[in-house]
């Protein structure tokens, strides 16, 4: 709401002056309001009971998942002026869908997809209103989704402050760059139609959503390495059940422990946190620009320890064996292929098989959990003999292999991370039941229709986190007027660990779990953009879906038109 509010003041006390005439020393060109748009309606038919994969992934959630027909308008309007090193941009997307009267936060067919006041001035950006914060992917991009900050999902209202584009830092001889952002957002879905059970609710109520990232990069003339760093944060609002949580703000900006919210943020990270390490290199050539990227998503600690060492030596990430591997490429010289990209995505590990925290049986037969805060805060010669009846002297490596062998099976504890879920935020990283990253991850409403056997486990609405993935997108010129385009992506899914051992702190693994063994499965699509010679603002558009495996079998086409003004 307070986004709306900023937007409504600025436009109301900024714009007369923006739009004033100048003095008449001034360049013309900077005088004129530049206003682009437009128009555009299109149509998607699918044979099955949900809409193939590629036609409701990536599209900022223009289209609904369930809907296997559907039809949208849209109509987009941008103004735009220039004042000396100032660039002011308003720019709003009124949408009518026939499938969101049934499956949205909005219980109608109009909308306001977007709408938002930017502001530039030298590196820097402001951006208010309901606008997309998808930052990782400058160039063009034709690959699965960005892990984090994706486009997969409705626009929401924000206040953004960002330096979007790498800008040399002085005094480092042109050699150091830099760019980041932070955004604040409310997450409120709370009319959203889930796949709702008795008991709990997948929506967002009042919950503040708290997104930064900065990048630091290092200019080499062709080459540009890089390194960046992601992170997201949920606090306050409600849990599934309805209850207030409290919000600390900058315990949970650093993530970092609360007392003040207590239970498992009093030893953890106050609120919930994803986060996410981005290393890769950039390099310019003749034929075009090439873009390398290794990634690694975590949603804690375990996960997100870069360097190790402990008894055994040291390492680098031994936790956390997950990451995205990619090559965007964007050709200058080649007509037929002006995009390709190809992605190499795995999230099956999370940190490993071990139960998040200690769960043991003491010798009265009493089950319980124990975190390795509380535990070093402890005498660790009374605690074995209390617990266990063992006597000795025992330092903490000493407890904690006693408790990983005898209990966890040798693995190590911290494991289990659950990407994208939360047990206080029961929906996660989505908004209107669509992920807030990477599609691949699926959720409840996406399989419904399959009935499938996930266990008795039901905190969590995003059900497969854990998956491999390859995947090649890209893009190119028949002629002058034709283009084509294509998404294909192979995975194996292996569900979540929430469900298949309840709740991730037991051993007793859901029996016949549905995503058992792993489940293969092919999405692709196929597209094809005519822009008639005689009618330039005209593109006509049609795209072929084919989802094949042990998960979706589908098959669709979409058909739209596209007048530019």
């Amino acid at each position: 709401m307070y986004n709306r509010f900023s937007l409504l003041i600025i436009s109301v006390f900024i714009f007369p002056i923006i739009f004033a005439t100048e003095p008449e020393t001034s360049d013309l060109s900077h005088q004129k309001i530049t206003i682009d748009g437009t128009f555009e309606t299109g149509v998607v038919l699918s044979g099955k009971s949900i809409v193939p994969f590629w036609f409701t992934s990536r599209q900022e959630g223009r289209w609904g998942v369930k809907t296997t027909e559907q039809f949208l308008t849209t109509a987009h309007v941008s103004l735009s002026k220039n004042l000396n090193n100032w660039n002011f941009l308003i720019d709003a997307e009124l949408d009518y869908n026939t499938d969101l009267a049934s499956n949205s936060i909005l219980n109608t067919k109009n909308y306001l997809h977007h709408g938002f006041l930017k502001i530039d001035c030298y590196f820097l950006n402001l951006t208010l209103g309901r606008h997309k914060f998808s930052p990782i992917f400058e160039e063009e991009y034709y690959g699965s989704g960005s892990y984090l900050f994706g486009d997969n999902f409705r626009p929401m209202d924000r206040i953004t402050a960002s330096i979007p584009e790498y800008t040399k830092i002085p005094f480092t001889f042109g050699r150091i760059e830099i760019r980041g952002g932070i955004t604040h957002a409310k997450l409120d879905d709370t009319n959203s139609i889930f796949t709702s059970l008795s008991d709990v609710n997948y929506f967002h109520k009042d919950v503040l959503l708290h997104e930064k990232y900065a990048y630091l990069r290092a200019d080499v003339g062709k080459w540009k390495p890089y390194f960046g760093f992601l992170h997201s944060a949920l606090m306050g609002g409600h849990d599934g059940y309805g209850r207030k949580i409290p919000i600390d703000y900058w315990n949970s900006f650093f993530a970092k422990s609360s007392d003040t919210i207590g239970g498992g943020d009093a030893t953890n990270a106050a609120g919930a946190h994803m986060g996410m390490y981005d290393i890769g290199i950039y390099t310019t050539h003749n034929f075009g620009n090439i873009h390398f990227y290794y990634q690694k998503p975590f949603s804690d600690g375990s996960g997100m320890t870069f360097l190790r060492w402990n008894k055994k030596g040291f390492s680098i990430f031994k936790n956390n064996k997950d990451q995205i591997v990619g090559l965007n490429m964007n050709f200058k010289n080649i007509k037929w292929l002006t995009n390709l990209t190809v992605e190499w995505i795995n999230t099956k590990y999370q940190s490993g098989l071990g139960t998040p925290d200690p769960v043991y049986q003491n010798i009265n037969g009493e089950t319980k959990t124990i975190s390795s805060t509380t535990l070093k805060q402890l005498d660790l010669n009374k605690f074995m003999k209390d617990e266990f009846g063992i006597d000795g002297q025992f330092s903490f490596d000493d407890v904690w292999e006693y408790l990983q062998n005898s209990f966890n099976k040798g693995y190590e504890y911290g494991g289990r991370d659950g990407y994208m879920s939360n047990y206080a935020y029961l929906g996660g990283w989505t908004f209107d039941g669509m992920i807030m990253g990477s599609p691949l991850n699926l959720t409840r409403d996406q399989i419904a229709h399959l009935n499938p056997n996930l266990g008795t486990y039901n905190r969590n609405y995003i059900i497969n986190d854990r998956f491999r993935a390859f995947h090649i997108g890209g893009k190119g010129n028949i002629n002058d007027y034709l283009i084509w385009k294509v998404m294909f992506t192979f995975s194996v899914n292996w569900g979540s660990y929430f469900n298949e051992y309840p709740g991730r702190y037991t051993w007793e693994r859901t029996e016949n779990y549905f995503f058992d063994g792993g489940l293969k499965q092919f999405y692709s699509m196929i597209g094809i953009e005519w822009n008639p010679k005689n009618l330039s603002k005209l593109t006509l558009k049609s795209d072929f879906a084919l989802d094949k495996g042990d998960i979706f079998n589908n098959f669709g086409a979409k058909i739209g038109v596209v007048w530019g003004f």
